[in-house]
C-alpha cells in the first residue's frame, strides 16, 4: 500500500491508501479499483469511516436534486391541445421528452407513408402521361388528341418536388424524435452525464483539490480550476435547450395525436418544416393558430430567465440546434473536468507503469523511451520500499494538499 495524506493545514488529515497492485479502468475518465490482492486491506479501511461521514453521505444524496435544479428545469413547457396553450408539465425534462418522442414514433410513420404514397402516385401519373403521348404520336394522332389524352390522366400532385421533399423532411424529423426517445441515444446519454456531474459536484470538487495537491507535490503545472467546468455547466445553455426540445416535441406530438382530419398531413408539414413556430403558427386545416412557446429557465440565459422558442427557423432546425447545443455543452464541460482532474490520471498511469513493469505488453516496451523505463524501474523500487510499514514513520506525510 502507498499512503497519501490529504490535509488542509499540512498536518493530520485523511490518509488515502492506494494498493500497489490495482487495475486502471478507462471510461471517459480513469478510476482506481483495488485488485483481489488489495481487497482485504480496502475492506478493513472502509470499516474506519466515521458515522458522521456516513450520515453526511445520506443527507447529501437526499439533497442532490437541489444542485441538479440549477442546471436542468424541474418541469417542462407542455402543449395542451384541448386549450391550444402551453402549460407547465409535471414530468422532468428527460421523462417528458421521452414521452413526447415515443408518441410521435408510431404516428410519424403514418405521415411518412402518406407522403411517400403521394410522391409515388405523382411519378406514376407523370409516367402515364408520357406513355399516352408516345402511343398517340405513334398512331399519327393530332396535337389536339394528344392534349386531350394528357389531360385525361389524373395528376395527383403536380408539384413532384414538393411531395418528395415532404417525405424526406418528415423522415428526418422522425429520426430526430427517435434519437430522443431512448436513454441510450446520444441525447439520453448526455443528459445522464449532466445529472451525474451535478449530483456529484461536491465529490468532483474534492477530487479537483486532490488533483491540485498531486500536481504541486509532483512538480506538475497546476491544473485549471474546477470552477470553470461548473460555471460552464450552469450558464443557462442546457436549461434553455431542454425547454426548447420539450416545447417543440410536445406541440408536434400534440398536433400529430389529434384525431385524423382532412389536411392533417399538410398541417404537419407546415409545423415541421414549412413554417416557423417562434412567432406563432397558423394551421389552416385544423383551424387553429399555435401560440409562441415561452417558459422560465432555471438560470439566466442571455441575461434573462425568460425563455422563448427560436424564431426564423423551422421546427426541425430548432430541435436539431437545441440537441446539438446540449451535446456540445456536455463535451465542453467534460473536457474541463478532465483537465482539472488530469494529475490524478497522471499519477495512476505512473504508478500503473512502475508497478507493472514485469507484465507490460510489447507495444509499451517497444515504444517507451529508455529514460522513461529507467525512471519507472526506480519508481518501482521506491514503491516497494514505501509499501513496507517500517519505511516511514506513522506521522510522516508522503505529501500534503493545501
Amino acid at each position: 500500500m502507498v499512503g497519501i495524506v490529504v490535509s488542509a493545514l499540512g498536518v493530520g488529515g485523511i490518509t488515502i491508501n492506494i494498493p500497489t497492485q490495482f487495475d486502471v479502468i478507462a471510461h471517459k475518465m480513469k478510476v482506481i479499483t483495488a485488485s483481489p490482492e488489495g481487497g482485504a486491506e480496502m475492506a478493513e479501511a472502509l470499516k474506519t469511516i466515521p458515522d458522521s461521514v456516513k450520515s453526511m453521505m445520506q443527507e447529501s444524496a437526499a439533497q442532490a436534486t437541489a444542485l441538479l435544479g440549477s442546471v436542468m428545469p424541474s418541469g417542462n413547457p407542455h402543449y395542451d391541445s384541448a386549450s391550444n396553450s402551453f402549460v407547465e408539465g409535471l414530468l422532468g425534462p428527460g421523462q417528458a421528452l421521452k414521452a413526447s418522442a415515443q408518441q410521435l414514433a408510431g404516428k410519424m410513420q403514418g405521415f411518412i407513408d402518406m407522403a411517400t404514397g403521394n410522391a409515388n402516385d405523382t411519378m406514376k401519373s407523370s409516367m402515364q402521361q408520357l406513355i399516352a403521348i408516345q402511343e398517340l404520336f405513334e398512331t399519327g394522332a393530332s396535337v389536339d388528341d394528344v392534349i386531350n389524352a394528357v389531360l385525361s390522366v389524373t395528376q395527383h400532385h403536380p408539384e413532384l418536388g414538393g411531395v418528395q421533399q415532404a417525405a424526406q423532411q418528415l423522415q428526418k424529423f422522425a429520426n430526430i424524435a427517435q434519437s430522443m426517445s431512448s436513454r441510450n441515444g446520444e441525447l439520453g446519454l448526455a443528459m445522464a452525464l449532466i445529472e451525474s456531474i451535478a449530483k456529484n459536484a461536491p465529490c468532483i470538487s474534492k477530487m479537483a483539490a486532490l488533483a491540485k495537491g498531486i500536481a504541486g507535490a509532483c512538480g506538475l503545472p497546476a491544473p485549471p480550476s474546477i470552477e470553470g467546468a461548473f460555471s460552464s455547466l450552469s450558464n443557462g445553455t442546457i436549461g434553455n435547450a431542454l425547454n426548447t426540445l420539450n416545447a417543440g416535441m410536445s406541440v408536434t406530438a400534440g398536433i400529430a395525436m389529434l384525431p385524423d382530419y382532412s389536411g392533417h398531413i399538410d398541417d404537419m408539414n407546415d409545423l415541421i418544416w414549412q413554417g416557423t413556430v417562434g412567432n406563432g403558427l397558423g394551421l389552416s386545416y385544423a383551424g387553429i393558430t399555435l401560440p409562441a412557446p415561452t417558459w422560465t429557465n432555471p438560470n439566466e440565459f442571455g441575461g434573462t430567465t425568460e425563455g422563448a422558442f427560436p424564431t426564423g427557423v423551422s421546427m426541425g432546425e430548432a430541435l436539431e440546434n437545441a440537441k446539438n447545443g446540449v451535446l456540445d455543452k456536455v463535451d465542453e464541460v467534460h473536457g474541463k473536468i478532465e483537465e482539472s482532474l488530469a494529475p490524478i490520471s497522471q499519477l495512476a498511469d505512473a504508478v500503473a507503469l512502475s508497478t507493472g513493469l514485469d507484465s507490460l505488453p510489447s507495444f509499451c516496451t517497444n515504444n517507451l523511451s529508455g529514460s522513461l523505463m529507467g525512471l519507472a524501474q526506480t519508481a518501482q523500487s521506491d514503491l516497494v520500499a514505501a509499501s513496507d510499514p517500517g519505511s516511514y514513520g506513522p506521522d510522516e506525510d508522503i505529501w500534503t494538499s493545501n
